[in-house]
């Protein structure tokens, strides 16, 4: 498989084979949230990579690390979370393919949406040319309190 994975047991929706703005992150229309003296208002972006190469083969876990350490880290540098998946996906010759995926979770404080946009969207290019994919899906979430 060649592309995106959606969670085999989540109940998200994205369209794979391209790269999608970033409605909530981006949106002047979004609406700001109230966070009380205890919360702080922060962005959630969270994108899917298929580990499966075209061809044959997969992004190994060796590999993946080492792309997190160059295109992940120095972008989001305050941290983020990797979580193993199980996806499934339509490549666009029509074939489902089931594969190894990761999720990677960012959150980012919503008045530097814009900022955090254009370097999520510099990862996705970054892999999709890295590991020959179609697509890496991204899936934008309206902001909320977030507490350290």
């Amino acid at each position: 498989m060649v592309g995106a994975a959606l969670l085999v047991a989540g109940p998200l929706t994205g369209c794979a084979g391209t790269h999608l703005p970033a409605v909530a992150a981006n949106s002047s229309a979004a609406p700001p949230v109230p966070c009380s003296n205890s919360g702080t208002a922060y962005a959630r972006t969270e994108l899917f990579f298929g580990k499966s190469i075209p061809g044959g083969g997969t992004v190994t876990d060796a590999s993946f690390a080492q792309f997190l350490d160059r295109e992940v880290t120095p972008r989001f540098p305050a941290g983020f979370t990797v979580v193993p998946a199980l996806g499934q996906y339509r490549e666009t010759n029509g074939v489902i393919d089931h594969e190894a995926s990761d999720m990677l979770i960012v959150f980012y404080p919503q008045d530097s949406a814009r900022d955090a946009s254009t370097k999520i969207d510099e990862i996705r290019t970054a892999y999709d040319k890295t590991f020959h994919q179609e697509s890496v899906l991204r899936e934008d979430e309206h902001p909320s309190c977030v507490l350290f």
